[in-house]
């Protein structure tokens, strides 16, 4: 901690980072796409409950759209490693498709399902993953410090979710799902802000965090719970409760 006679600095646990700013793969005008094949690529989840809904609506609606070329992949991500994961963003490339919709990122599998979508976009795939409670929020932050912006789409549905709920949720999104594919620029810039609501302030560059002067602090000794009320409000924490 250092001082002066109007601010103080705390050294910030965090440690800096630089950081992420993913390049997204460019979209393909709307008539491309139609003209190309787009992958749908199930890691198995599709197969609880009535997930597999999300799919099959989705299809629908870009079919109405002129987009109705598709092509089809189910295979687990699970126990997956980082070279694998690249190997299957690479396996996908091959297929020359014009763009890809990927599900289901639901919980554990969330943080392979982000590398995924990071990956197939580093490959020139646009994609957009399909995310739902209680790992929306987790693919959100995963896509936070490892891209910076990334096209997630979260649905409100669990396991027990009745088909009328997962079918009417998929035919809303296919507008959206539609433009995250086909819009460039500052519109799909905007499509894929991740919209992470935790460490949104970055780590200064050399690693010290301003604390404003208070008449609580005893020369170079700032108060104990004004330090604690400012990490907490940065949620930072020794994870214990």
């Amino acid at each position: 901690m250092s001082a002066s006679s109007d601010s103080q600095y705390l050294l910030d646990p965090r440690g800096y980072r630089q950081p992420p700013a993913l390049t997204l793969a460019p979209r393909p005008e709307l008539r491309a796409l139609a003209a190309g094949r787009v992958l749908f690529y199930d890691n198995t989840k599709m197969d609880v409950g009535h997930f597999s809904a999300l799919f099959t609506q989705i299809k629908q609606g870009m079919q109405a759209r002129g987009a109705g070329n598709f092509i089809d992949c189910r295979e687990t991500i699970r126990g997956k490693s980082d070279a694998d994961i690249a190997a299957l963003a690479a396996r996908f490339s091959s297929m020359n498709v014009a763009a890809a919709v990927i599900g289901l990122a639901d919980m554990g599998v969330c943080p392979a399902m982000v590398a995924l979508t990071i990956a197939m976009e580093r490959a020139g795939i646009p994609t957009v993953c399909l995310t739902a409670g209680p790992g929306s929020a987790l693919a959100v932050a995963h896509a936070h410090y490892r891209a910076g912006r990334l096209c997630l789409l979260p649905f409100d549905i669990y396991q027990g979710s009745p088909l009328a709920t997962i079918t009417a949720l998929a035919n809303d999104s296919v507008d959206t799902i539609m433009a995250m594919l086909t819009q460039n620029g500052t519109a799909l810039n905007a499509l894929a802000t991740v919209g992470h609501t935790i460490d949104r302030t970055p780590v200064a560059a050399d690693g010290m965090l301003p604390f404003a002067a208070c008449d609580d602090d005893h020369g170079d000794a700032i108060a104990f719970d004004r330090v604690a009320a400012r990490f907490d409000e940065l949620h930072i924490g020794d994870g214990l409760p």
